[in-house]
């Protein structure tokens, strides 16, 4: 066979060979909404490392801990975080592999050899090289791509909205933290008084002056408040590993985290904080998920208009040493399947989607609303608290404990007057978490800092 077939192969396929693979870029990333967007995220980088331990824990240790270190921290090593970044490199790639153009085919053929008589031999066979390629017609290619790109943005949301759950998911936990703490404080408060209670009680006793059942009641309730101060401790224990797992850490390696639990604010009005819900990802994503339909839309319709096959080729005929060009195309008829099932499929996945985008405003509208609500009758709780119930609380078991000192008083008195004030610090402590958690979860709905704290 002469050299000039390969020869004349190797320029078809150099002429049908077109499309180049472009780098991955990174315009699938949305802007971080403003909550949280000065903070470090993970991100991956575009050449995954070949041997990537699953095994990975963060130990950071801190005496203190702040919130503004806590989020540092879990956005940089949440692993729900980290596979939702790849997740964004991922579809970068189908992106990029969607772009490229169908692979040309090649094949060789052989005829008139092997047989009997003058065809026994190579003499006069006929070897035809032939080039295939399939072009795509209607713009398939570059609707293809549009659908991978619009899906790789989508990707890009999903990870705005995983950063933004990870980090409220984090400030919860690390209110619940600080919560504990004061929880903590006022158990270990309450066993302080009932034990100074107990020798009071326990010096009449001896003096004769007061009933031995006043002294087993005092020591029934220190016995119960010790038991309650380890209770909470536990509680704290268990709440301090929930916020360290957030960075994927085994262990708490700080002794306390630091913040104002008391930190209120006078809460906005349902009309203020409405607008701001376009910040939501969850909302703000739809815009690009109608625009990816429609690209299917797009998509699925070229895909019914039929491609062309060509195939040019080499022809050598060994008995005359001759060449010569060969040339085919075919492509189907679409007289049956013109991708029309698909077609309808995704103008009714459009008008699904109006139908979805409605359906997440309801639910955040839903949401805000309700947070909004609580937030301003926690807030008013507060502020009855502050300026009533407590100080009310502290000044009748501050007298009553004077009165008991100076034996005016009988223990049942100071008990009881003990417990009320207990039990009113114990609810400002719920009010004042209670709020910091709608004001996390309000904030999580609007993507951003409520009343700029």
């Amino acid at each position: 066979m002469s050299s000039g077939v390969y020869r004349s192969g190797i320029v078809l396929i150099l002429m049908l060979s077109f499309g180049c693979a472009s780098p991955l870029q990174d315009q699938a990333w949305r802007t971080p909404r403003p909550l949280g967007a000065q903070v470090p995220t993970y991100k991956p980088p575009r050449t995954p490392t070949p041997h990537v331990k699953d095994d990975v824990v963060v130990e950071v240790s801190h005496e203190t801990l702040t919130l503004a270190q806590a989020v540092s921290l879990t956005l940089l090593h949440h692993p729900r975080l980290q596979a939702a970044a790849w997740d964004v490199r991922i579809a970068e790639a189908r992106s990029l592999q969607a772009s490229l153009a169908p692979n040309p085919t090649g094949g060789v053929n052989v005829e008139n050899f092997g047989g009997t008589g003058p065809l026994s031999g190579l003499d006069r066979s006929v070897t035809t090289l032939r080039i295939g390629q399939l072009i795509e017609l209607a713009g398939k290619r570059e609707k293809r791509t549009a659908v991978a790109e619009h899906a790789a943005t989508l990707g890009g949301w999903d990870y705005e909205v995983t950063r933004l759950q990870v980090l409220v998911e984090t400030t919860r936990r690390f209110i619940e933290v600080l919560a504990d703490q004061h929880r903590v404080e006022l158990a270990a408060d309450t066993l302080r008084l009932a034990e100074e209670a107990h020798r009071i009680v326990a010096d009449r006793v001896n003096a004769g002056v007061t009933p031995t059942a006043d002294r087993d009641r005092s020591r029934v309730h220190v016995s119960q408040e010790r038991i309650a101060l380890q209770r909470a401790r536990r509680v704290l224990e268990n709440s301090r590993h929930q916020l360290a797992a957030s960075w994927n850490s085994s262990e708490p390696r700080f002794k306390r985290v630091v913040g104002d639990l008391g930190q209120v604010s006078e809460v906005p009005t349902m009309a203020t904080v409405m607008p701001l819900l376009q910040q939501n990802p969850n909302l703000a994503r739809w815009d690009d998920e109608v625009a990816h339909r429609q690209a299917v839309i797009e998509s699925e319709r070229a895909r019914g208009i039929p491609d062309v096959t060509v195939g040019p080729g080499v022809r050598y005929l060994n008995d005359s040493d001759e060449k010569a060009f060969v040339f085919e195309a075919s492509m189907p008829f679409p007289i049956i399947d013109r991708n029309q099932g698909n077609v309808l499929a995704a103008r009714y996945a459009l008008a699904k989607a109006y139908a979805e985008r409605r359906d997440a405003q309801r639910q955040v509208h839903e949401a805000l609303s309700d947070a909004i609500y609580k937030l301003h009758a926690s807030h008013r709780e507060i502020e009855i608290l502050r300026t009533q119930t407590v100080s009310a609380a502290r000044s009748a078991f501050e007298a009553a404990s004077q009165a008991f000192r100076e034996g005016a008083s009988d223990y049942t008195t100071v008990l009881d007057t003990e417990r009320t004030y207990i039990d009113v610090r114990r609810q400002e402590i719920e009010a004042l978490a209670e709020y910091q958690l709608l004001v996390n979860q309000t904030e999580g709905l609007i993507a951003q800092p409520l009343n700029n704290r």
